[in-house]
Parts: structure tokens; C-alpha cells; sequence
């Protein structure tokens, strides 16, 4: 195959699980794009990071891109681990101005 590096580990018998490369490459434009052109609204920037680790939780756990069932498991698990990261960012956002509430 010549693109098999690329494709290495995915099921072959799916198109939804082939798109997992380009959701990855995604999620780095996106990365790319809040940190330089959304610098004034940090609030929107965790929430849109956070809003695409859902999608991926789910497309992870309904699609099962991967051929070995570790490894579907160990994706959920990464990405539940990069969202309970975010979360957390909202703490150093200016989202309530009161530091009372």
C-alpha cells in the first residue's frame, strides 16, 4: 500500500474510521488558528477546544477507528484526559470577574 505508515493501525473496512488522520490534523489547525487569531477571547478559545474533544470522544467510541480494541480504549482515554486538561484552563480565564463567586 502506499500510503501505509499513514494509515497504520485503522480499520481498512470503514471510510468514517479512515477520516481519524484528517480529524487529528484538524483539531491542530484549529489549535493554530485560536492561539493567533482568537488571542482576545480566551473563554472561546477553551470552549471550542473542548466542544472538538466531545466530537472526538464520541467519533472515538462510535466509529472504533482502530483495528485493535486497545487501542480505541486508549484513544478514549487520551482524549478524557485532554478534556479534564481544559476544563481545568477555565480557572485561568477572566470569565467571572468576581473572584468571590
Amino acid at each position: 500500500m502506499r500510503f501505509g505508515s499513514t494509515y497504520m493501525e485503522l480499520r481498512y473496512d470503514d471510510k468514517a474510521a479512515l477520516l481519524y488522520n484528517i480529524l487529528y490534523m484538524l483539531r491542530r489547525l484549529l489549535i493554530a488558528f485560536l492561539a493567533t487569531l482568537c488571542k482576545e477571547y480566551p473563554f472561546a478559545q477553551i470552549q471550542l477546544i473542548v466542544f472538538h474533544c466531545i466530537g472526538m470522544i464520541m467519533y472515538t467510541v462510535s466509529v472504533k477507528p482502530f483495528e485493535m480494541p486497545l487501542l480505541n480504549k486508549m484513544e478514549t482515554f487520551n482524549e478524557c484526559c485532554i478534556i479534564g486538561a481544559t476544563y481545568h484552563l477555565f480557572f485561568f480565564t477572566d470569565y467571572l470577574d468576581d473572584p468571590e463567586m
